[in-house]
């Protein structure tokens, strides 16, 4: 696996620019096998510093390289990957049926090549009721949960508008 950095700073800079000011977004770079992202939220305060800084939710991001188009097609699954929702077993090779650290915490947004589109809901709730595809033939079997689209959401409005609720703001 590969690690891209400009795609993920891409994807951080969209979410800046569909949120308010006070919605923060930074890179997770202290926790290497940790989720991309730290939201947070600054909230004004009557002391001399003037405002504090309150962590929100981590995001996991992840790029659809071969979603181009802004709709997703029709036939497509609605995916995403087990190794960022699962604890992985490194001595029995396998996922444990498990939720990674903080998965409570955490969205996951999958966007697409453009960053015109994207798909979202909190990781455990795919924990919960995602169900094993083996779609991908060049990676592990059943590397992905996937969800039925009345499932998740669409949009960055809808994103937005999420983080806004989710923060209470």
């Amino acid at each position: 696996m590969n690690y891209n950095i400009k795609t993920e700073l891409l994807i951080r800079k969209k979410l800046e620019t569909i949120t308010p000011y006070n919605i923060e977004f930074n890179q997770n770079y202290k926790d290497k096998f940790g989720y991309d992202l730290k939201c947070y939220k600054h909230i004004e305060t009557s002391d001399q510093v003037g405002y504090k800084k309150k962590f929100m939710c981590y995001i996991e991001v992840e790029y659809g390289k071969t979603w181009i188009e802004k709709e997703i097609p029709k036939n497509w699954e609605i995916s995403f990957l087990q190794r960022k929702i699962k604890k992985f077993n490194y001595n029995t090779k396998s996922y444990e049926n498990e939720l990674k650290e903080n998965g409570h915490r955490t969205i996951y947004l999958k966007t697409n090549t453009e960053l015109t589109n994207c798909y979202f809901n909190k990781i455990d709730f795919i924990f919960r009721n995602g169900k094993n595809s083996c779609r991908n033939k060049q990676g592990r079997s059943n590397s992905f949960l996937v969800l039925p689209r009345s499932q998740v959401s669409f949009g960055w409005e809808t994103f937005s508008n999420y983080i806004l609720n989710y923060c209470n703001i």
